[in-house]
């Protein structure tokens, strides 16, 4: 498949059928406890459409939604459509690029450090919603800048090029998650990856951190005895 179709607006029928085709099922409560959106047994669910498809990247087109039971949220999820930018290369080798980093990165930095998966194929990836974006109060936590800091530096040890990560980072509130595994965050080639101190401390200064902690993140991915590549 060299192309996909996305209609705008999307309805909650049309989740439900990228749901079925995920599943590989014809029922949609099937389909829930196939995806483990819901557990055997659930109570009546309904889907509510939080975000219509949009363009999101250059590969990628995005929708959010909610499966609420007796009226409560107990997810939301996003939809992943991969639109590669070629038509020469096939799209189901693009998503299964998406599904091997973010698998090598769940088992380098633990399966918090990315979105549950639910599903993909089709074209499509079906993943946990991560709802937070870094904030002033993340910056200001000198744990979670430590975290940040760290983590960065490793993805830079692995060959990633980190200059181009950092808007591509949430947060569940006090962890650090990565939702993009397409272009930004491309192939590790097993060299050290480019320079990216300048841009991180930068990237923290504007999103209010304290002089003292862009000093900390400073110190924290410098790679003694490694030349930057910039």
């Amino acid at each position: 498949m060299g192309s996909r179709s996305v209609t705008f607006p999307t309805s909650p029928d049309d989740i439900e059928k990228e749901l079925l085709k995920l599943a590989h099922s014809t029922q949609i409560d099937e389909a829930i406890q196939i995806l483990r959106i819901l557990p055997r047994g659930h109570k009546p669910f309904r889907i509510e459409v939080t975000v219509p498809w949009y363009r999101s990247g250059a590969e990628t087109y995005l929708a959010r939604f909610r499966v609420l039971t007796d009226g409560v949220d107990d997810y939301e999820l996003v939809l992943k459509a991969c639109v590669p930018s070629s038509i020469a290369v096939p799209i189901d080798q693009v998503l299964g690029s998406w599904v091997r980093r973010r698998e090598s990165l769940s088992n380098l930095f633990g399966v918090s450090f990315v979105p549950k998966l639910f599903g993909y194929g089709e074209g499509v990836l079906l993943e946990e919603f991560i709802p937070l974006e870094i904030s002033e109060k993340q910056v200001r936590d000198l744990s979670f800048v430590d975290l940040f800091s760290k983590s960065l530096t490793r993805l830079r040890l692995l060959g990633y090029n980190c200059k181009t990560l950092l808007h591509d980072f949430r947060t569940r509130g006090t962890d650090l998650v990565l939702v993009d595994f397409g272009e930004d965050l491309g192939e590790s080639d097993g060299n050290l990856g480019a320079d990216y101190t300048e841009q991180f401390v930068e990237y923290l200064k504007k999103l209010g951190a304290p002089p003292e902690i862009c000093a900390h993140a400073r110190s924290k991915i410098a790679i003694p005895g490694n030349n930057s590549r910039h």
